[in-house]
Formats: C-alpha cells, structure tokens, sequence
C-alpha cells in the first residue's frame, strides 16, 4: 500500500470519526495509531489491526506477537477471517490491499483444509481456517452487491477472485440458495 494511499484512507477514516461525533482526542489517538503505531488510548484488538501502520502480512503477525496481548476467542478468531473476506472495506482499505489479504488467507481456489496466514496467542502452529464456505460466500457476494449496486470502490473483492468463487460454490450449503428456506425464516 503506498503512502497516498494510506493517507487517502485515513482521510475517509477521519471524515467518518467527525460525522460520527468522535472528540478530536480520540481521532487524534486513531491518526497516530494510523500512521506510527502508537497506541495512545483505550483500544479493541480489532481497531488495532485496521489502523495499524504496517498492513503487510508480516507487519501484522509483528502486531499479533508483540502488541495484542490479550488472547483471542475463537469468535475473534472468525472475526478475523471476515476482515479478510472484505469487511476491510468498511474501514476504507484499498481493494488491492484486500485482493492481497484474501489470497494470503483463502488462496486462489477454495481449499478445506487451508490454515490461516497468521498465527494468533503466540502459538507455534498456524490454525485451520473456520470460516464456512457459506461464511465466505455471503461476505464475498455482500461486498460485491456494494461494489455493484452502492459505487462502493473499495468493496469487491469477488471481482479479483472469479476462480476462487467458482471453486467454493460446490461447497456452499444448497439451502443457502432455498427460497422456501429464505421464506421460512
């Protein structure tokens, strides 16, 4: 991610703060967490890894080890995997940058049996991913239809992935494409 892009992003991640009624202390801790890693307030592990100012894959397993002390729950956990499945979109991150997070996560094709990119609580091996192929099919057509339909330009990242969604679409659930089951909720 270049420099112009983080700093378009931050300027996104601001105007939303402002609109949202954040006090300037706040947003001032969000800019410096943003741009140099310093964490000069109250944050949630999952405000960390979005602002944080290294978003390379190494950069984050760096924020795992180091800066999130406090043990993930296996709903972090899966937490994390939709961040990787497009939710990034809602904080702004470039579509390149997500396009790169999902294929470090879910790969090109969909694969049962793949692990995560990144170890969590310090632990030696890396975890199988949990994300169902339902999860990952309805975070990849959410971000798609705000591609599509809301000209959301940072949201999408099915549009890199066509492959992948071709292989995945034999393990979603046909229940999933059910209208009586749609209906009978």
């Amino acid at each position: 991610m270049t420099s112009g892009d983080r700093n378009r992003q931050w300027e996104q991640l601001e105007s939303r703060y402002r609109k949202n009624g954040n006090s300037r202390k706040n947003i001032k801790a969000c800019k410096e967490l943003f741009f140099e890693g310093k964490i000069g307030g109250s944050f949630d592990w999952d405000s960390i890894l979005y602002l944080w100012p290294d978003p390379t894959l190494e950069g984050l397993q760096k924020l795992l080890d180091e800066v999130i002390t406090d043990p993930l729950t296996d709903g972090d956990f899966e937490t994390l995997q939709g961040y990787f499945c497009g939710v990034l979109s809602d904080y702004f991150c470039p579509i390149e940058t997500q396009d790169y997070y999902f294929k470090a996560t879910f790969g090109e094709v969909y694969d049962p049996d793949r692990v995560f990119p990144l170890r969590i609580n310090r632990e030696k091996e890396h975890r199988k991913l949990t994300y169902t192929p339902n999860n990952i099919f309805q975070a990849l057509a959410f971000y798609f239809n705000k591609y599509m339909h809301f000209n959301q330009p940072s949201s999408g990242v099915l549009r890199f992935n066509m492959g992948y969604l071709e292989s995945l679409l034999p393990h979603v659930d046909p229940c999933f494409f059910s209208v009586a089951e749609i209906e009978g909720r």
